[in-house]
């Protein structure tokens, strides 16, 4: 657990490109405080534990609805494979004991993600794009999810896919200061306060993916950034799912989903066309990338209750930004008015 100054040291050099300070600047240890310790490298677990392989996936938790144990997400990634996220930790942890497991505690996140060598990443000691899913540049951030069993090079020492990468995962255990008692760090099903979430996401870059890293979140919050995965005792039995019947996206056909080009009168301003068979009203809805040391994805924008077919004027933010149509509660479709390319295509046609 943690992270030495030697460690924080090497994690500087390492990512010294992307860093805004030199390897001597003492703030460099207040960016790195949240993880940094001299008294508390863990390198083994004395209880064994079941981990999920793979990150909760949107078909997952969507049979837990159906069993009426969870409660359903303010809206659903676009495709079965997709990892759930836009749940709350106490969601997360309701989820994992219907399975008969529970949320991780930052110790068995660590130690599953790091390992008794204390890996800089799951994988080891360097990071690119064919191992994980992540922002590689402010210029070219990532605005797309992946399937939970992608990126096989960068599986952590014990299997586990996209621990570092993709979305962050909920803990169970709360920000306490090194060196803690692991126990005394885990709190109840109902709590929300300063939850502690492991791993980085899409949108972030290499510094948040580190094994040591910490996140901090309002457990009652949502984000898409956000998902989750499960431990279990080690003499459970059955971890299987029936996933004969679940619910299924819209029968829908999307026609048309375009952006009109920005207007040399004013850039921020565009115009969306839609046009979608088989429903009748859709939303639009305008995420923007913001970041302050963390990156964060902010609703600005929603317009509810659409016919299914039309056009809207929208003001766009001064930030990267994603326009989305949603049919509830799936996201059908997506576009960056940013971009010249489609950053997702999620059209889920029945």
């Amino acid at each position: 657990m943690g992270s030495t100054i030697e460690e924080v040291n090497d994690a500087h050099h390492l990512l010294a490109d992307i860093l805004p300070f030199e390897v001597e600047d003492p703030h460099k240890l207040t960016f790195f405080n949240i993880e940094l310790t001299e008294d508390h490298v863990i390198t083994s677990i004395p209880t064994p534990y079941w981990i999920d392989k793979y990150e909760v996936s949107n078909t997952q938790y969507r049979q837990c609805i159906l069993m009426g144990v969870c409660i359903p997400a303010r809206f659903y990634p676009p495709d079965d494979t997709y990892p759930i996220t836009n749940i709350t930790r106490v969601q997360a942890a309701q989820y994992c004991e219907w399975r008969g497991g529970q949320l991780p505690s930052e110790v068995e996140w660590e130690y599953a993600a790091r390992g008794p060598d204390r890996l800089i990443y799951p994988w080891g000691t360097t990071i690119d794009a064919n191992l994980a899913n992540f922002s590689v540049s402010d210029e070219s951030i990532s605005t797309q999810l992946a399937p939970i069993d992608s990126y096989i090079n960068g599986v952590s020492w014990v299997g586990a896919h996209h621990i570092s990468g993709n979305v962050s995962e909920w803990t169970r255990s709360v920000l306490t200061a090194y060196p803690y008692d692991a126990n005394q760090a885990e709190i109840s099903l109902d709590s929300t306060h300063n939850i502690i979430f492991r791993g980085g996401s899409f949108v972030e870059d290499k510094v948040y993916l580190r094994t040591a890293w910490r996140g901090i979140s309002h457990g009652g919050t949502g984000l898409e950034t956000i998902g989750f995965r499960c431990v279990y005792p080690d003499n459970i039995e059955d971890l299987s799912l029936n996933l004969d019947t679940l619910p299924t996206a819209p029968d829908k056909t999307i026609n048309t989903f375009t952006i009109s080009e920005e207007s040399s009168e004013d850039s921020q301003m565009r115009t969306v066309y839609w046009d979608v068979s088989g429903i009748d009203h859709v939303t639009l809805e305008i995420r923007a990338f913001a970041s302050y040391q963390r990156p964060q994805i902010q609703t600005v924008m929603t317009y509810n209750d659409l016919p299914n077919s039309g056009q809207q004027e929208i003001t766009l933010p001064n930030v990267p930004s994603t326009i989305y149509l949603i049919v509830d509660p799936f996201i059908v479709a997506s576009q960056s008015p940013n971009s010249s390319r489609l950053l997702q295509s999620h059209v889920k046609n029945k």
